[in-house]
């Protein structure tokens, strides 16, 4: 009946596949969550990491769906989530603690900082070499 499907978990979900279509459903066979998403993971903790397109987020037992640009599963009570290139760490109660840059702006930062430098350093050469004597 289902391409893929994983065990139940204590929420009493199955995370299942039709045709690269995911979603869960519980013990009677009765469809939870749509399946609408291009992944979905198991439940642990009360939710479930999906990906729709080029997002991810979470999902609870109530379909209530949080998205962010990038996510990891939740190994722990924390997790690491990122939205619009800035890094939270993600609690289980949906609290997002600041923790830094995406690696992507971290990346954008050092090119702009070379570039920086680069034009200060010319700058200063021609700068130099206008007040230098002419032998």
């Amino acid at each position: 009946m289902y391409d893929e499907a994983t065990g139940f978990t204590a929420e009493d979900r199955s995370a299942v596949a039709i045709q690269g279509k995911f979603g869960h459903i519980d013990k009677s066979g009765k469809v939870r969550t749509p399946l609408t998403y291009d992944f979905a993971s198991y439940y642990q903790h009360g939710l479930s990491m999906v990906r729709m397109k080029d997002k991810y987020g979470f999902i609870d037992t109530t379909n209530r769906l949080i998205i962010y640009d990038e996510a990891f599963p939740f190994d722990r009570v924390t997790t690491i989530v990122e939205r619009y290139w800035i890094r939270y760490e993600l609690s289980l109660d949906g609290r997002e603690k600041f923790t830094g840059f995406s690696y992507k702006l971290d990346a954008v930062l050092i090119i702009l900082g070379l570039l920086l430098f680069i034009w200060l350093s010319s700058l200063t050469q021609r700068m130099i070499s206008k007040f230098r004597p002419v032998r």
